[in-house]
């Protein structure tokens, strides 16, 4: 083979090989069928109130009240009522009524707020419902109107500033109806027994009339 015959060889074979490299490199792939997955779909996060040792619990589902079985006489309260289903409180009274169709089917005693923390008056709805519910203080030690935690068996929130109507283990039989011990920080408090009666015969939305 002459010198040229073999140089244009070599120059052939070198040419072949250049071109396998493109095939295979980079460049091959520009043309072949996708094989990479799509990524997987983002996880969204999930926004959660933080852990607590000792959080508060959540509220209940409502059950479905059944027929009262209510000692509770048919006299008349002296005040309004017109609602199907209400719960009348009056503060100067210092009790509550409970009625369904114009007929009582529960009352109690109860302690309303002192003069300095006054329960609301006006008409209101309840909200939620909890048993049972850690009442923690908004005001701090060394406030006159700190409490250390305390937990209630039955509490209705019927006002969206935390008023609640519900129990008070921590007073004695004779502090209800006269506010004797200074009154509450603004809640109606109702005795457990009365309270346990009023909160399974009330539903979500049930008309609350809190007057003077």
């Amino acid at each position: 083979m002459s010198c040229l015959s073999r140089a244009f060889s070599i120059l052939f074979m070198t040419c072949l090989a250049v071109t396998a490299v493109a095939v295979g490199g980079a460049w091959g792939r520009v043309n072949e069928p996708a094989t990479e997955s799509a990524p997987a779909p983002t996880q969204l996060a999930i926004s959660r109130p933080p852990a607590s040792a000792d959080p508060s619990p959540s509220p209940i589902p409502t059950p479905l009240p059944g027929p009262i079985s209510s000692s509770a006489s048919m006299r008349s309260s002296g005040v309004a009522r017109g609602a199907d289903r209400e719960i009348v409180v009056s503060v100067s009274e210092q009790h509550l009524w409970a009625y369904e169709h114009g007929r009582l089917v529960a009352e109690s005693v109860v302690v309303t707020g002192r003069p300095e923390l006054p329960t609301p008056t006006g008409s209101f709805h309840i909200r939620t419902k909890y048993s049972p519910y850690r009442f923690v203080s908004p005001w701090p030690k060394g406030s006159p109107y700190y409490y250390a935690p305390l937990w209630s068996s039955y509490a209705m929130e019927y006002q969206s500033d935390g008023y609640f109507i519900h129990d008070a283990p921590w007073l004695s039989d004779w502090a209800y109806g006269a506010n004797v011990r200074g009154g509450s920080h603004g809640c109606v408090n109702v005795p457990t027994a009365e309270m346990s009666t009023v909160y399974h015969w009330a539903r979500i939305d049930d008309l609350v009339v809190v007057q003077s």
